[in-house]
């Protein structure tokens, strides 16, 4: 798909996960932050029942490490004071404190029960104990823990950060989330005839004389997630439709539209999700309505555009399945995969035996960076398989490899940047001997693409983002009418629902 398209689907994904399942997530972390703060008002009742004495030099040292956030090396502490008296209250929530911020939630639940054993009122750790339920999505033990701490007294702010928590826990009750983005564009491209990533390679004619011109877009995206357990297993709906309508070259006037909906599964060492996909692509005007005004080149309203789907022609079907996962490696390093197939049904003469099943798969790891940076990297794959049993044209199989890096940054508190550097080489399967003999062609078919971009967004309020792009675009071959290059730049205002 074109860049415009990709980056204005990218916006929509940065809002809309912060709906539905994924803003139960963001708002739990949220209210930690804050959770252990307020919580400092609760005092650590220093109980127990033997007669063992802990070495106070050692406990100060513990806490110290705490304090300063080195929690293995307080734990290991923790636990040998365990050793020395197991039924001291102070040893017991500071070694579960540790254990919890080293996600050992089974040790420290042991840890906080033993304090409620010797001290059955002590608020902090029902509210420890609750917060690991919560992170553990068990919802009903972490309201039911959070329920008994409000039983007994404790300061203002903790109890609002309680309430908190249970709101998101009633919230993740609810078994339907829909959200979603609307998306306007305004583009500019120095070689329309070229590099439209929604064609393959000569459903439509190249051209070596770049044509520049504008355009306008717009982009619906609809998400659906029914959950159907709280194990994390869900159904996904989605819906994307892309219009984009030139000022002059109405022959590149496209409208795409894809309607998926398959199963995920979300767990907190991995997400995965499996989508059968149905997709349609109109392309060019059959005929041009005067009623648009000079020769329906000037740019219609958004009214008007609803009028046009009947003048656009019905190029492409497609039927496909797609999968993505992924997992944390690290704290700081997550892995991202994806594999999908697609079966392409061209309908035009133009593009006649152009049939193809397509493969297309990537993996990369993204690595979170210091003050909310981070880079990623890529590789990706694909295989054009010809379905037309004839084998009538010489475009269409073919395979890729590719590169891509991304990097993102915010610029102070002003907006965020993202830029990226991409590198692909295609390979076509098929001799073209009669463009050898024309003199266009020096050999098989062989592609060399390379891509850069930037994009600057701004936040004008949580739901509406403003973000300008600009991308460059290279292309060299043995054929010659696929040697070009191309310039953009974009627009949008994305308005999220």
């Amino acid at each position: 798909m074109n860049k415009t398209f990709r980056l204005a689907v990218s916006a929509v994904v940065l809002i809309t996960v912060a709906s539905g399942l994924q803003a139960e997530e963001n708002q739990s972390k949220s209210i930690g932050k804050n959770f252990n703060l307020v919580q400092q008002d609760l005092n650590v009742v220093d109980g127990s029942s033997s007669e063992a004495i802990i070495p106070q030099e050692k406990m100060q040292q513990g806490i110290e490490l705490y304090n300063k956030g080195k929690f293995a090396e307080a734990y290991k502490i923790f636990n040998e004071l365990f050793m020395i008296k197991s039924d001291d209250t102070r040893v017991n929530f500071y070694l579960g404190r540790c254990a919890t911020e080293l996600k050992l939630y089974d040790d420290a639940l042991e840890a906080f029960e033993r304090v409620l054993l010797i001290e059955p009122t002590h608020v902090r750790s029902h509210m420890e104990i609750a917060r690991i339920y919560f992170e553990e999505q068990s919802y009903d033990n972490a309201e039911a823990e959070f329920q008994k701490a409000l039983e007994y007294p404790m300061p203002n702010d903790v109890k609002a950060q309680i309430n908190k928590f249970l709101a998101v826990i009633a919230e993740s009750k609810k078994k339907n989330f829909i959200s979603g983005a609307f998306i306007v564009g305004f583009n500019m491209d120095t070689n329309v005839n070229n590099g439209n990533s929604f064609l393959p390679n000569g459903s439509v004619g190249s051209s070596t004389s770049p044509v520049f011109d504008y355009s306008m877009s717009e982009t619906l995206a609809v998400n659906h997630i029914y959950k159907l357990n709280n194990d994390g297993w869900s159904w996904n709906n989605s819906l994307v439709l892309y219009n984009q309508h030139y000022r002059q070259d109405v022959a590149a006037n496209l409208l795409f539209s894809q309607i998926g909906s398959g199963i995920a599964y979300k767990s907190s060492k991995y997400e995965i999700s499996i989508t059968p996909t149905v997709e349609n692509l109109k392309y060019g005007m059959t005929h041009i309505d005067p009623s648009l005004g000079n020769g329906g080149r000037l740019f219609p309203t958004l009214f008007s555009k609803v009028f046009m789907v009947d003048r656009l022609t019905d190029m492409m079907d497609a039927v496909g399945i797609g999968e993505k996962f992924t997992m944390p490696l690290s704290e700081k390093l997550v892995l991202e995969q994806s594999l999908g197939y697609k079966y392409q049904f061209f309908k035009t003469a133009d593009t006649l035996g152009m049939n193809a099943k397509v493969i297309d798969s990537s993996i990369g790891v993204k690595r979170a960076l210091d003050d909310g940076k981070n880079i990623g990297f890529a590789l990706t794959a694909s295989r054009n398989l010809q379905a037309d049993p004839t084998k009538s044209r010489f475009d269409v199989d073919q395979s890729s490899k590719g590169v891509r890096v991304d990097y993102f940054m915010p610029v102070q508190k002003y907006f965020d940047l993202a830029m990226n550097v991409s590198i692909k080489k295609v390979d076509y399967n098929d001799f073209n001997q009669a463009a050898v003999n024309a003199g266009i062609a020096s050999g098989k078919q062989q592609d060399i693409q390379r891509g850069y971009g930037i994009t600057a967004t701004k936040n004008i309020n949580p739901t509406t983002i403003l973000s300008a792009s600009f991308n460059k675009f290279y292309s060299d071959s043995t054929f010659e009418t696929m040697v070009y290059q191309k310039n953009t730049w974009g627009v949008n205002l994305t308005k999220a629902f």
